[in-house]
């Protein structure tokens, strides 16, 4: 468990980040639940004669509108375009940051795994060719991302 210990250090650094990302993560999902919501209105009081619902009333009332199915069809598809657009800007800046707390997770993991490596004898590096290094610290960082990503990122989407 000491392993993983380590590991979790790495993301306990970008702690701001990562609730960050889980807010902007139950944005995204509650924009995509009431995206059906417009589609509703527009089959319950476009395509059926059903009354409005009181705020839908208020709303045309202090826009000065009167309620007919050509303006509610108006309201109803203005309001799924803004429910898309919203929500696919939030799913873009989600993204944006994961990939911004990945690259510093990659970053920290590859900076101590390099500080780590220059702390090794001379013999060690005699022995060790430069390139198999630098793959090591290269790789093992990445690794780290992939497993933050697989544990934590893809089930919190799912």
């Amino acid at each position: 468990m000491s392993r993983y210990g380590r590991l979790a250090r790495y993301a306990q650094r970008q702690r701001a980040r990562f609730i960050l990302l889980a807010l902007l993560t139950v944005a995204t999902s509650l924009l995509v639940a009431l995206q059906p919501w417009p589609i509703k209105l527009l089959i319950d009081h476009v395509l059926q004669t059903n009354p409005l619902p009181p705020f839908l009333e208020d709303f045309f009332r202090a826009l000065s509108v009167e309620p007919t199915p050509g303006a509610l069809l108006g309201c109803v598809v203005l309001g799924g375009l803004v429910l898309f657009a919203v929500g696919s800007a939030l799913d873009a800046a989600l993204a944006w940051l994961w990939t911004i707390v990945g690259r510093r997770l990659v970053y920290d993991v590859a900076e101590d795994l390099f500080a780590r490596m220059q702390r090794r004898s001379l013999t060690f590096h005699k022995r060790a060719s430069v390139g198999d290094l630098m793959g090591r610290v290269t790789v093992d960082s990445w690794c780290v991302y992939q497993i933050v990503d697989t544990l934590v990122v893809t089930p919190a989407h799912a």
